[in-house]
């Protein structure tokens, strides 16, 4: 151990046996004095004195030797309550057997509850699970009539417009992207209630960044068509240790959050200039947007977070960065993200690889 933890329990011993202490201690002056003043020899009472000395001395090291090895008992213990109450030593007297008691019974309703919130916890995550599936497949229908040729206009002159009045291929294309959101919130809060257990989903290899970047942009072309915003992305030659659909559930959100506050200019993606270093391997995602305020940088990870810029735009529920983080961090990537107001975003990713298990 080291010398507080050493200093720290001495003291708590010697403050354990304090009264008794000051008891022997005034029991050696009232016997010196009355020695003193009954004019008798010193030599007895120093010899009497030393002799208890030794005998307090032996006494008090066997304490400390008890004393000591309780502390690393209960040290021990302390490691793993959960499973080794019964190791307890034994309790020397009534307070210390009802404190023990006590903590069995503190012990005993922690495991209660836990097992209530565990089930809480379980019988959520299959709701949302099956609400999940439930909810996909009205969209796959809306999804399906959406490319019948005519159902749209029918629908939408049903509805909104008057009679001999076709659905233009700009609503068309804006119906389908409302659609496109929807899925995108229904994947979010899937992955969101996975979160916790993603490791029992993940497949750790080596896959071709370009591949997983080419699968987002694909998903999102449309966006770009509808905002007429220009993608500047030439593609890369590198491999990333990771698991592909969790990585691509974060270039996901991130390419999405670029798209959602950039009104006009471009987005780009591309490798990061690292040159002095041949093993970092850093994905830039840049935007020409609306920027992040200099207060809300350092919240944008947290959760619920919104800002200024989620506050304007409705739709912004503070959780796409704070998941994107969470699943950055067990993938063992890291993320950084500057900004100016007015100008764009900045995002950084480093998949450097790094020490993880190779699951085939």
């Amino acid at each position: 151990m080291t010398e507080k933890p050493w200093k720290m329990l001495i003291f708590s011993y010697l403050k354990m046996h304090g009264r008794i202490l000051m008891c022997l201690f005034l029991v050696a002056g009232i016997f010196g004095s009355m020695f003193l003043l009954y004019g008798l020899p010193a030599e007895p009472y120093f010899y009497g004195i030393t002799i208890s000395s030794v005998c307090i001395a032996i006494i008090g090291g066997n304490g400390w030797r008890k004393y000591w090895q309780r502390y690393r008992k209960l040290e021990q213990i302390s490691e793993g309550v959960s499973v080794a109450l019964e190791r307890l030593p034994e309790p020397r007297d009534e307070v210390e057997e009802l404190y023990q008691d006590m903590l069995h019974q503190l012990c005993s309703d922690f495991y209660s509850l836990d097992a209530r919130s565990r089930k809480n916890r379980q019988e959520m995550l299959e709701y949302y699970t099956l609400w999940v599936h439930q909810i996909k497949t009205p969209i796959a229908a809306m999804r399906l009539l959406l490319q019948l040729p005519g159902v749209p206009e029918k629908a939408h002159r049903t509805f909104s417009k008057p009679k001999g009045e076709e659905l233009s291929g700009e609503s068309h294309l804006a119906l389908s992207m409302e659609l496109f959101q929807i899925e995108q919130y229904v994947d979010m809060a899937l992955n969101y209630v996975r979160t916790d257990y993603m490791e029992q989903d993940m497949v750790i290899r080596e896959y071709s960044l370009d591949g997983l970047i080419r699968q987002v942009i694909r998903k999102y072309a449309r966006m770009f068509i509808l905002k007429k915003l220009a993608l500047n992305y030439e593609g890369v030659e590198t491999t990333v240790l990771t698991d592909e659909k969790w990585l691509v559930f974060v270039l996901e959100q991130l390419l999405s959050n670029a798209l959602k506050y950039t009104n006009e200019g471009s987005i780009s993606v591309y490798m990061g200039d690292h040159s002095g270093d041949s093993h970092k391997k850093i994905l830039v995602i840049e935007d020409t947007g609306i920027g992040i305020n200099p207060e809300d940088l350092p919240r944008i990870f947290h959760k619920g977070f919104t800002g200024y810029n989620g506050r304007n735009h409705k739709r912004s529920t503070g959780i796409g960065l704070y998941l994107s983080r969470i699943i950055l961090k067990r993938l063992h990537h890291d993320i950084q993200i500057t900004s100016r107001l007015g100008v764009g975003t900045r995002v950084e990713l480093d998949l450097s690889s790094c020490h993880l298990d190779m699951i085939d």
